[in-house]
């Protein structure tokens, strides 16, 4: 595995799921907030030699390792573990976006972008697919992309603490302390 520490974070939503499978998982949560890509990936990899580990816990550990991956710039890791819980959770975004964000990173940001739109513009958008676009634009780096998805997405669920708090990250990337703060308050 590599150790890349020099790698820049890229800014990832601090919940990639609307609820936390079991206490194991509530852990990874938090270290994935605190930017701690390698102990984040070996306690997945801990938590995904639990004999017996439903599918669906299984997969959060995958997506959770992927995000550690991508935290340490290990695209093929990330890539190859948002497949594996893609299958595992197959209609959840975060593999999805987790497989998106390892296309752009490779250098097919467009047909990234593409795929994700596609998958999250069918029917009628709900605001975790608006936050799944957003997250995109701001593991990219994107700020201004990323503030109309988290925009849209705060139409559908204005009371939603994690998507006001990446709002107000995202203001505060592009400078707009004033906004920010507004959205850190809600």
């Amino acid at each position: 595995r590599k150790n890349n520490a020099a790698a820049p974070r890229a800014a990832l939503p601090v919940t990639v799921h609307p609820y936390m499978p079991g206490a194991s998982l509530s852990e990874l949560a938090r270290l994935e907030a605190a930017a701690a890509w390698s102990q984040l990936r070996d306690r997945a990899d801990e938590i995904l030699n639990i004999p017996g580990l439903p599918a669906q816990d299984r997969g959060w550990a995958y997506v959770y390792r992927a995000w550690g991956a991508l935290g340490e710039n290990d695209l093929p890791a990330a890539g190859q573990d948002a497949a594996a819980a893609g299958l595992l959770l197959p209609r959840t975004l975060p593999p999805v976006l987790l497989q998106c964000i390892v296309r752009a990173r490779q250098g097919e940001p467009l047909e990234a972008e593409a795929r994700l739109k596609e998958l999250t513009q069918r029917g009628t958008p709900g605001s975790e697919d608006h936050a799944a676009l957003a997250a995109f634009y701001q593991a990219g780096g994107d700020w201004v992309s990323a503030g109309h998805w988290y925009g849209e997405a705060l139409g559908l669920a204005p009371d939603s603490a994690r998507l006001n708090a990446n709002m107000a990250v995202v203001l505060w990337r592009l400078g707009k302390i004033r906004e920010s703060l507004a959205y850190m308050s809600r």
